[in-house]
């Protein structure tokens, strides 16, 4: 009901995507694309690599993995994909840096999860946990609701030069069963039987069909986790 609704926590409002095609023009467009993987190095990324999903359900920087090279100290982040499979890349403060300058200025200041600030002197002891702490914060943050021009870049910071790894209980097993409730913005030029790229909290991206007399409102969407679709709550 509207009154038990309105008592809950406000929904994630989610990033969509203007996809280039109408529904039902015989694309077999599958409700969840698999991302592809990215070689390309120094981190970049162009619009065909935001087209696909990110397709990560969650990361984690464990403190036991810090490692220091040549007086450099390396983070590991753990990254667990909707699959299951999970992986470790080794990245540097700067590289979280980098990511941050390439990700533009909303990713620099997220509600709760501030990007931690460049030290004068070394980062040692509580400084370094705590720098662990707001980067694996924020990290976690973005990836949770990436915007469309997100996706190229941060499928290349997560997974070049990753490790395969293996880790007890993939939250994706669990993810894979809720029964999500997002909001999105529909983008006012948009026109009914258009489609919608829509992401989902873990990092999928669904497809929507934009119904009539939504364009440039709000609406809450529901996700079907046996059916794996999208459609109005």
């Amino acid at each position: 009901s509207r009154a038990s609704r309105a008592s809950q926590v406000p929904l994630p409002v989610q990033q969509v995507l203007v996809l280039p095609y109408q529904a039902g023009q015989g694309l077999g467009v599958p409700p969840i694309r698999p991302a592809v993987l990215a070689q390309a190095a120094p981190i970049a990324a162009g619009a065909d690599a935001n087209l696909q999903p990110l397709g990560v359900c969650g990361v984690r920087l464990p403190a036991a993995f810090l490692e220091e090279r040549a007086s450099v100290r390396f983070f590991a982040i753990d990254v667990t994909c909707e699959e299951g499979r999970a992986w470790r890349v080794m990245r540097r403060f700067n590289d979280f840096w980098q990511l941050k300058e390439q990700l533009g200025p909303s990713a620099r200041k997220l509600p709760g999860a501030p990007f931690p600030r460049k030290l004068l002197f070394a980062c040692s002891g509580d400084k370094l946990e705590q720098r662990r702490e707001q980067l694996e914060l924020w990290l976690g943050s973005v990836i949770q609701q990436p915007r469309a021009d997100w996706i190229g870049v941060l499928r290349v910071f997560l997974q070049t030069g990753r490790q395969m790894i293996d880790l007890p209980n993939p939250p994706a097993q669990a993810l894979a069963a809720q029964d999500w409730r997002v909001e999105i913005e529909v983008p006012s030029h948009v026109s009914a039987g258009q489609l919608l790229a829509v992401s989902l909290p873990d990092g999928r991206s669904l497809n929507f069909n934009v119904p009539k007399g939504v364009s440039g409102s709000k609406i809450e969407l529901k996700y079907d986790p046996s059916q794996k679709t999208l459609e109005l709550a």
